[in-house]
């Protein structure tokens, strides 16, 4: 009894936030029970203050779960177990300054945090193109900080730093919650209120990774943005553009990720032919192949083009030729390890991969929730295609089982190929839809459409190129 007392005290009550505290002791008072109030608000205040561990006990389970969790990056999709040492393999992003007086300027990756000064709104967005490396960066920053003998001093200021995905601050009742859940072992034994209480006297830098993969029915994110919660502590976020428009007044910088150069692309092909033990000839001969120079800037298009030429298959010279590619090496070596033909692998694994991304999409995720992983029965296989995970990254506890895609492009391209095999009438009608989905109707007609090529372009992308040889139906779809 002694205990579940406890535990509505210091960890269910305080999730309805000090308001509803101080209305409960406010009812003691009321109900003539005011020793009682006087006596818990004492003791909680006493319990909550800090002792000489708990901070340093807090910083020691974050550094140690970044140094176990972030040290790798996962590239291949079809081997999801297999990493590239981020200290091996990492080349330093560039960034530009897209907001005040410096407006332009390059900076790199830990100068961000030093861009925002004392007593303002410490807000600071960094926004890339797909597959830019955004993820990356925030897993840098955090691995850095789990190493305070390497990290710089812009990184090592901060007391903690807490990194989760967009996505992790759903359903949570404070960014305190959504660290127990998201990052700390269970039996840490660490209570919300002293760590909340931390959260407000340390120096905190906050990392929000993805926020257009998870923006809708997430308040607390948009609370984070708006300087409603934590407003005095640094909050980076990062997203694809055109995602916050219309909060872009709530930062007070604004960083754009630059695409490699020469210069970082032979640097990424000389790391990555290190890390595989192998000659970089190949993959620097093959940056002076004009037809795929405009892939070269982005650093996942160029590890699959590296893992193209490693497989010495020809180069492809467009976005969507590329993933095609790949996506016939994925099906090639599953049809090898699951001892199946490639039509097997298509029809049965394949094609219900195809619709949960398409599902994913819908929702603007990346996941496939294990409800939905039942309504196919052999759910496993198609896992082990190389697409799926259920390792979801940095996250320790988590309240369901989740099925992770190895990252959003590959989502968007899985996606295409769904759409790309609906029959015509069902995929102009989901364009129709797409077009439409925004709008409101004033006396039959529609007002206010919000749709955003930006936002869709890369999904649209893939599209067009699935079904060139289409031409009379691309121009259908093109009208709109």
């Amino acid at each position: 009894m002694a205990a579940a007392v406890l535990y509505f005290l210091t960890e269910l009550l305080p999730k309805r936030g000090s308001k509803d505290f101080d209305l409960f002791l406010m009812a003691l008072c009321e109900s003539e029970q005011r020793h009682v109030a006087e006596r818990l608000n004492k003791w909680l205040s006493d319990d909550c203050s800090e002792d000489a561990g708990t901070f340093e006990r807090l910083q020691h389970e974050l550094r140690t779960h970044y140094n176990d969790k972030l040290q790798f990056v996962y590239t291949m999709p079809w081997l999801p177990t297999e990493g590239f040492s981020l200290k091996e393999t990492f080349v330093q992003r560039r960034l530009r300054l897209t907001s005040g007086g410096r407006k332009g300027n390059e900076v790199k990756m830990d100068e961000i945090l030093a861009s925002v000064g004392e007593g303002r709104n410490k807000r600071i967005l960094v926004e890339g193109q797909p597959a830019q490396g955004k993820s990356t960066l925030c897993q840098a920053l955090a691995f850095a900080w789990s190493q305070p003998d390497e990290a710089t001093e812009n990184i090592k200021s901060f007391d903690l730093l807490i990194l989760l995905h967009a996505g992790d601050l759903r359903g949570q009742d404070s960014v305190g919650e959504a660290i127990k859940t998201h990052l700390l072992p269970i039996d840490c034994g660490i209570p919300l209120r002293q760590l909340e209480k931390l959260l407000q006297e340390k120096n905190v830098l906050l990392i929000i990774d993805a926020f257009d993969e998870a923006s809708t029915e997430n308040e607390m994110l948009h609370q984070l943005i708006e300087g409603k919660r934590l407003k005095h502590k640094t909050l980076l976020v990062t997203s694809r553009p055109n995602f916050l428009e219309n909060k872009q007044q709530h930062f007070e910088s604004r960083f754009t990720v630059e695409g490699y150069n020469k210069e970082e692309q032979l640097e990424h092909v000389k790391r990555y032919a290190e890390h595989q033990r192998i000659d970089p000839k190949p993959f620097i001969s093959m940056l002076k192949e004009e037809s795929i120079i405009d892939l070269c800037s982005n650093p996942l298009n160029l590890t699959l083009l590296c893992l193209l030429r490693e497989e010495d298959t020809q180069l492809m010279i467009t976005r969507t030729a590329l993933y095609t590619s790949i996506h016939r090496i994925i099906k090639q070596k599953a049809a090898k390890r699951l001892k199946l033909i490639e039509a097997e692998v298509e029809e049965s694994l394949l094609r219900p991969l195809y619709q949960f991304a398409f599902e994913a999409h819908q929702k603007n995720e990346t996941v496939v929730r294990e409800k939905d992983s039942k309504k196919v029965k052999n759910f496993q296989r198609i896992c082990q295609v190389g697409y799926l995970t259920n390792e979801v990254i940095i996250s320790r506890l988590q309240k369901e089982v989740r099925f992770q895609f190895t990252h959003k492009t590959f989502v968007e391209f899985l996606t295409a190929k769904h759409i790309a095999e609906m029959d015509r009438e069902e995929r102009l009608n989901w364009m129709q839809h797409l077009r439409y989905a925004n709008c409101q109707i004033w006396n039959g007609l529609a007002t206010h459409d919000d749709f955003n090529v930006k936002q869709n372009e890369p999904i649209l992308g893939f599209i067009f190129g699935l079904l060139e040889e289409e031409s009379a139906e691309l121009a259908e779809i093109a009208s709109l």
